[in-house]
């Protein structure tokens, strides 16, 4: 099996995917920043994440993502979903919901893995089958609580 033409999970664009990626279940930034070639990549990136971690310019976490994306010379979207927690990327922040166990998140676990699953889709759709999908384009009125930023610019809208 040759390399993956994408960036998935945020396994490093540069490294072989194996025939099954591994997930990582506590949503860690796989060593993107040791890994990425001191050249970056051309390969297409997707950051999901949430802005108490990852507003640019608000702290490590965040300069960690900063420093991979100076080095991402080709298509790339820095996303934040408002209101997420640690949890609100998976499953997990709907059962937490159903279990009425708090996670810190203030989106609803459900729309947040509404979200998640379009964005990722969207970004799959179109680099591997070639499908533009306008979400990830600009920021959508359905999708308001999802933040597109410049972290050159230390911002997101």
């Amino acid at each position: 099996m040759g390399e993956s033409p994408i960036s998935v999970g945020l396994h490093t664009a540069e490294t072989p995917l194996p025939p099954r990626p591994p997930a990582d279940p506590r949503g860690a930034v796989l060593p993107a920043e040791t890994t990425l070639p001191e050249a970056g990549t051309s390969r297409p990136f997707l950051f999901l994440g949430k802005p108490a971690t990852y507003t640019p310019g608000t702290g490590e976490p965040a300069a960690t993502w900063e420093r991979v994306w100076a080095r991402l010379t080709g298509w790339k979207r820095w996303l934040l979903l408002t209101g997420a927690a640690h949890t609100s990327f998976t499953d997990l922040g709907v059962l937490m919901d159903q279990v009425g166990t708090e996670d810190g998140a203030t989106v609803p676990g459900a729309r947040a893995l509404g979200v998640t699953r379009a964005y990722v889709t969207a970004f799959l759709d179109r680099h591997l089958r070639g499908q533009p999908r306008p979400p990830l384009d600009e920021p959508s009125a359905d999708v308001p609580e999802v933040r597109f930023c410049s972290p050159e610019d230390k911002t997101c809208e």
